[in-house]
């Protein structure tokens, strides 16, 4: 007996479109973008609370200085954040998005293998 998929083109109703394929929607990078723009805010906001964080830890200590595990402790978040912030990839290429091999440009405004630009809500090259 055959089956009812064997022998027939696939339905076009069922097939999933690929990219650029007449009638395949525009890609959307909008909440690839989002969550980028949160990673940079949470590095932002680590880095930026050293200066509370070490002012509250002195203000407990009767000598009023900083022990250097507490900055062991607090460079944990600082770097992961840093890193996560800076190694993004692309919604495109799913390469990352700043560097290209061993180098790169965490400020980078387009990615540097496919070169999207940095914060497009569609794909700028998509023909569809």
């Amino acid at each position: 007996m055959i089956s009812a998929s064997q022998g027939r083109p696939p339905d076009s109703s069922t097939r999933v479109r690929e990219l650029g394929e007449p009638g395949s929607e525009r890609p959307s990078y909008v909440e690839h973008w989002r969550a980028a723009r949160r990673r940079w805010y949470v590095f932002i906001a680590v880095w930026l609370g050293w200066m509370p964080f070490g002012f509250v830890v002195t203000s407990f200590r009767a000598d009023h200085e900083l022990p250097g595990w507490v900055g062991l402790i607090y460079a944990v978040p600082f770097f992961w954040s840093g890193f996560r912030a800076a190694r993004l990839k692309c919604p495109r290429c799913r390469n990352w998005f700043t560097t290209n091999g061993l180098w790169g440009n965490t400020f980078a405004t387009r990615c540097s293998h496919c070169g999207l630009p940095r914060g497009s809500e569609t794909d700028p090259d998509f023909r569809g």
